[in-house]
């Protein structure tokens, strides 16, 4: 991402680090995920310390720290989910895939992980 996006982005957002998880999507939205590079440019433009942004950003699943690659299958973790079995499912899908649980794949489309509850466990 270019500076004068990035900037486009803080100026819409008025520079406020109430507006810090909006200020993260709408980077990640153009950049794909969210580099170091552009955390540090951020953290300095709110004037607020690094690790608050770094702790926003690694808090919530949707935002990336890492490249996340075109489709990400999130299983969730939830322990409803577990006894109904989708451990094994997940372990079958990777192995299908050729990727370790977390990992981006080699030609950088897929990454399979988890999730916190995604409130559908009842569906089946």
């Amino acid at each position: 991402m270019d500076a004068s996006e990035l900037d486009r982005i803080l100026v819409q957002h008025r520079r406020e680090p109430s507006q810090l998880l909006q200020i993260l999507i709408d980077v990640q939205e153009q950049a794909g995920w969210l580099p170091p590079d552009v955390i540090s440019a951020i953290a300095s433009a709110l004037a607020v310390p690094r690790v608050r942004v770094e702790s926003t950003a690694s808090f919530y699943s949707f935002l990336h720290t890492q490249p996340a690659g075109e489709y990400r299958l999130l299983f969730s973790d939830n322990i409803t989910d577990r006894m109904l079995g989708n451990t094994g499912l997940m372990s079958a899908l990777c192995e299908q895939l050729w990727l370790e649980p977390g990992r981006l794949s080699e030609d950088g489309l897929v990454r399979v992980g988890t999730t916190s509850c995604t409130g559908m466990c009842d569906q089946g």
